[in-house]
């Protein structure tokens, strides 16, 4: 997972007493298993913490902010606009997983999240 999200184990442990989101599953020998929630949101927490210099606190009051906030920030991240997650005025607001994105983003985000599955893969024991 420190390959994946460039932030070294300990940090990504101490990461985990701080930010309650933060609660990858174990394997029977006690091998943390992330998945693809847990790689977004550590992602998100590192550009919070990284990029936009936020504190711990700073970054949990980020995270708690209002519900979808996260989303809209990685549809920004990967080329899209604000308003393609707002809805149209005489509409309901539709949820951010039944908004389409552009097909440009979608194939970015494809490939940026099989780029972080590989490196995933490397990182799996042998068994």
């Amino acid at each position: 997972m420190a390959k994946a999200t460039g932030v070294k184990p300990y940090v990504l442990r101490y990461w985990e007493t701080e930010f309650r989101l933060v609660r990858p599953q174990k394997s029977k020998t006690g091998q943390r298993l992330y998945q693809r929630k847990d790689i977004d949101l550590l992602l998100q927490i590192k550009r919070l913490l990284y990029d936009e210099k936020y504190t711990i606190s700073g970054a949990k009051k980020q995270l708690k902010g209002p519900r979808g906030s996260w989303e809209k920030q990685l549809l920004l991240d990967f080329g899209g606009k604000p308003t393609d997650l707002e809805p149209e005025e005489a509409e309901p607001a539709p949820s951010p997983r039944d908004t389409p994105l552009p097909g440009d983003v979608v194939q970015r985000i494809a490939r940026e999240v099989e780029a972080i599955f590989e490196l995933v893969r490397e990182d799996e024991p042998v068994r």
